[in-house]
């Protein structure tokens, strides 16, 4: 797990960050419905001692919260992927030292016929 922040955030230039960091953060709202396991893993609303972690704007998708974060409004926890996937100069991606180690999943609407996606969640 890393932190997306903008350059100018006091802990940008740390090599990386701690859970108990959170409670120093502002991190994003959601207008989105993710579903509460998933926040919490990302963006836990308090940190490991009891602090309440605060919330900042209230994005509905990922490029609203690469803007926001960008302008310094919040920053944004993320897989390690993504500061290869969106590399960008007013931003840093720090790790999370203590974080949990993220575990992908395919998933797919069960209700799509197409025998691609069936065929690839089937392949080992």
């Amino acid at each position: 797990m890393v932190l997306a922040m903008a350059t100018s955030n006091p802990y940008a230039d740390r090599e990386s960050l701690s859970l108990e960091d959170y409670g120093d953060l502002t991190f994003m709202a959601h207008r989105s419905p993710i579903p509460a396991s998933m926040e919490e893993v990302f963006q836990p609303f308090r940190t490991p001692s009891g602090r309440l972690i605060a919330r900042g704007p209230a994005v509905s998708d990922w490029e609203d919260q690469l803007k926001a974060v960008s302008a310094g409004h919040a920053v944004a926890a993320a897989t390690a992927e993504a500061a290869g996937f969106y590399p960008r100069p007013d931003l840093v991606y720090i790790l999370v030292r203590d974080a949990p180690p993220i575990r992908w999943a395919f998933a797919w609407h069960t209700t799509n016929p197409n025998p691609l996606i069936r065929a690839l969640a089937s392949a080992r």
